[in-house]
C-alpha cells in the first residue's frame, strides 16, 4: 500500500502529485529562501569587492590566484613574456629558489603592513622603533593609499578591503597648503594604480575630487605649476623658494595627470599636463637635451644652468621615455625628447675613471663636471635599461649595467651594505683635506663617502628590478637579495623598518618609515622574484610613486 495521502492519486500518473507532501514543501521554500539568501549576499560581496570587476584575461592581479606550493601569486594568461630567453627559471633549483625568497619578502611586507594598520591605521606614517603615529603628508592616511596596489600584488585582499574602506571615509579637508608632487605621486598615483588592478569606481571617485584641486596648481602666468596648493582657497601659492618649481617634480607627475583625463573624461588633466611638457621643449638649453633644474613659474624660463639628474631630476627624462611608451609609441616628440637627452647624457653625464668604474655626474653653473653622486641616480640604470629594451638603444642598456654595478659597490663600501647618500670620486677642490678613511676608500675603491644615511630609499631595489627583466641576469637577483638581508639585518624595528643617519653604524636608526618603503623599496624587491610575465614590462609602467599603471591597448 502507498504511503502517499489519498489525494495525492492522480489518473493521468503526474509525478509532482505523486510526491505530494506540505512538509516537503515547507522544507523546499526554506530551502529556497536559504539559497536565494546566500546570493543576495555573495552579491552585495562581489559589487563590495570589486576583484570581480574586470576579466581575469585581461588583469593579472584580479584573476584567481595561480597557486604553487604554498606561495601564490596571480598570472596573466595573455600576457607576452619580456625575457629574451622566453622561460621563467633557468631549472627547478632556480624557481625553488626565487619562489623561496619571493615567500620571505612577501611575509616581511605584509608583517609590516600589519603591525601600521593594527597600531597607526589612518595616519600617514608609523615610527617603526616606538609605536608613534606620524603626520608627515597632509594627515590623510599616506600609507594606506599607497599601499592598496602593493597589497593587490600581494594578493592580500581582505588587507585590500580594510584600505578600502579608509579610502570611503578619506576627505580632503581645508586645513593646510599641499605638495603638488608628494600629493600626486603617493595619493593620486595610488588610487589610479589600485583603480587601474581592480576596477574599483571609489577609486575613481576619489581621484577625480583630488585632481580638481590639484589641477589648480597649474595656474600659474606660464603654465609651470607651482608647487604648493592652499587648501583653504582652493588655489596655488607661488614657491618661496629661490629654486622655483623643480624639474623633476613637474615630469613626475605626468602619467597620473594623463591617466587622469582617461578614466574621468576631464581634458583638462590632459590639457594643463601637456602644455607642460611643450613650454619646457620651447626653452634654449645650452646642451641640447639636458634641461637646468629649475624652472620659474612665473616666467617659464629656466633660473640656473644647474644640470642634475639629483634633486628628482632623473623623473623628468624618465616620464619623457613613459609618456612615449604611454602613447602606444605614436608620440613621437617624447622618444625624440629622450632620445637626444641619453645622447646628451652619455656625452657630457657619464665619467669613467681610469679603472673603468662609472659615475653619474652633474654640470655646474659655468658647465663643469662635478665629481659628485647620490642615491638618486641609483635609478638612472632602471630609465636606461627600459629605454634600451623599449627602443632598442644597446648603449643605453651597457651603461645601465656599469652605473648599476656603482650603486652596488656604493652598498658593499659600507660595513652595513646599504647604499650611503652621496659619494665623490674626486675632491671638490685641491685643497680640501680627506679623512684617513676617506683617501683609503679612494684608494681602494676609486670614490669615498660623504654623506653616510640611508632613509629606505628605493631607487636600488627599483633598478635591479627591471635591470632583470630585461636581461634575465641574476646577477641582479642575488645583489637584490644581498640588500634584503642588509635590510633585515640592520633596518629591522620592533614595529616596521628604520632608515639609517649612517650605514657605517648599525645603531643609527632614525626612527622613520616612509609610505614609499611599502609603495616601492619593498614592492620592487616583491617583483624582482616573480615571472616575467606577471605585471609585463611591456604592458604595465611604474609611475614616480611606484604604482601601476597599464599601457592603455588600441
Amino acid at each position: 500500500m502507498s504511503n502517499l495521502p489519498s489525494h495525492s492519486k492522480d489518473t493521468r500518473g503526474s509525478p509532482y502529485l505523486r510526491v505530494f507532501n506540505p512538509k516537503i514543501l515547507l522544507r523546499r521554500r526554506f530551502l529556497a529562501f536559504v539559497i536565494f539568501s546566500i546570493l543576495c549576499i555573495l552579491l552585495i560581496y562581489r559589487n563590495d569587492n570589486s576583484s570581480f570587476g574586470s576579466s581575469p584575461s585581461e588583469n593579472p592581479v584580479a584573476k584567481e590566484v595561480e597557486k604553487t606550493g604554498e606561495n601564490s601569486y596571480p598570472l596573466s594568461t595573455e600576457s607576452k613574456l619580456v625575457n629574451p630567453a622566453d622561460k621563467l627559471y633557468e631549472s627547478a633549483e632556480h624557481k625553488a629558489l626565487t619562489l623561496e625568497r619571493q615567500k620571505r619578502i612577501k611575509s616581511d611586507m605584509l608583517s609590516t603592513w600589519t603591525v601600521y594598520f593594527k597600531n597607526t591605521f589612518g595616519q600617514d606614517e608609523i615610527n617603526p622603533s616606538t609605536k608613534e603615529g606620524r603626520q608627515s603628508h597632509n594627515g590623510w592616511g599616506v600609507t594606506v593609499v599607497d599601499s592598496l596596489d602593493t597589497l593587490l600584488v600581494l594578493s592580500s585582499q581582505y588587507d585590500y578591503i580594510q584600505a578600502k574602506q579608509h579610502i570611503k571615509n578619506m576627505t580632503f579637508p581645508d586645513s593646510s597648503e599641499l605638495s603638488l608632487f608628494e600629493t600626486t605621486r603617493r595619493y593620486a598615483g595610488g588610487l589610479l594604480g589600485a583603480y587601474d588592478l581592480m576596477q574599483d569606481a571609489i577609486m575613481i571617485e576619489k581621484v577625480n575630487e583630488l585632481g580638481k584641486i590639484l589641477v589648480q596648481a597649474f595656474d600659474s602666468p606660464s603654465g609651470i605649476p607651482y608647487t604648493t596648493i592652499n587648501l583653504m582657497s582652493r588655489k596655488a601659492t607661488p614657491t618661496n623658494s629661490t629654486e622655483g618649481s623643480l624639474l623633476g617634480e613637474i615630469g613626475g607627475i605626468q602619467i597620473e595627470f594623463k591617466r587622469l583625463a582617461q578614466v574621468t573624461g576631464n581634458r583638462n588633466f590632459l590639457e594643463q599636463s601637456k602644455n607642460v611638457i611643450s613650454l619646457i621643449r620651447q626653452q634654449p638649453t645650452r646642451i641640447p637635451g639636458l634641461y637646468p633644474q629649475s624652472i620659474d613659474p612665473s616666467t617659464g624660463e629656466f633660473q640656473s644652468q644647474v644640470v642634475s639628474l639629483e634633486k628628482r631630476g632623473h623623473l623628468f627624462y624618465d616620464t619623457l621615455l613613459k609618456q612615449f611608451l604611454f602613447s602606444l609609441n605614436m608620440m613621437d616628440q617624447y622618444r625624440d625628447m629622450y632620445e637626444q637627452s641619453m645622447d646628451s647624457l652619455h656625452e657630457h653625464l657619464i665619467y669613467r675613471d681610469a679603472q673603468g668604474r662609472t659615475f653619474l655626474s652633474s654640470l655646474d653653473e659655468d658647465g663643469s663636471q662635478m665629481h659628485t653622486m647620490n642615491h638618486e641616480a641609483c635609478a638612472v640604470p632602471g630609465m636606461l635599461a627600459l629605454g634600451a629594451h623599449t627602443l632598442k638603444r644597446t648603449k643605453d642598456l651597457q651603461v645601465a649595467q656599469e652605473l648599476m654595478q656603482t650603486c652596488i659597490d656604493m652598498a658593499d663600501a659600507t660595513t652595513t651594505g646599504l647604499p650611503p647618500s652621496r659619494i665623490r670620486w674626486a675632491p671638490e677642490h685641491p685643497s680640501d683635506t680627506l679623512t684617513l678613511e676617506q683617501r683609503s676608500q679612494l684608494h681602494t675603491l676609486g670614490f669615498y663617502l660623504t654623506e653616510k644615511e640611508y632613509q629606505l630609499w628605493p631607487e636600488m631595489t627599483e633598478s635591479l628590478f627591471l635591470l632583470y627583466r630585461v636581461t634575465s641576469d641574476r646577477k641582479y637577483q642575488e645583489a637584490g637579495w644581498k640588500f634584503y638581508l642588509a635590510l633585515q639585518k640592520y633596518c629591522k624595528a620592533k614595529y616596521g623598518f628604520s632608515g639609517l643617519t649612517d650605514t657605517n653604524d648599525e645603531l643609527s636608526k632614525d626612527n622613520r618609515m616612509e609610505s614609499q618603503f611599502l609603495a616601492k623599496t619593498m614592492k620592487y624587491l616583491y617583483l624582482l622574484f616573480t615571472p616575467n610575465d606577471f605585471l609585463p614590462i611591456d604592458e604595465y609602467l611604474f609611475t614616480s610613486g611606484g604604482h601601476i599603471i597599464r599601457i592603455p591597448r588600441t
